[in-house]
């Protein structure tokens, strides 16, 4: 992987974060420093693994490629 494609990419996920920041109306430091905490956290660990076992994300993708042609009729 090219050092661009990882630059663009940590950009593209600060934006977001920082939008998700300014939707929660909480401070991006704070977002973060309870991600560090949630990550360290061996039952939140294990709750995230749990609920993403049985993901089909062909269904998934397949689901959002028809949903959003109705959210923006």
């Amino acid at each position: 992987m090219s050092i661009r494609l990882v630059i663009k990419h940590t950009v593209a996920d600060y934006e977001q974060l920082q939008r998700i920041s300014t939707a929660l109306r909480t401070p991006l430091a704070q977002i973060i420093a309870d991600a560090e905490e949630l990550s360290k956290d061996p039952e939140d660990i294990s709750d995230f693994e749990t609920s993403h076992e049985d993901i089909n994300i062909d269904k998934w993708a397949d689901r959002i490629k028809i949903e959003e042609p109705i959210k923006t009729r």
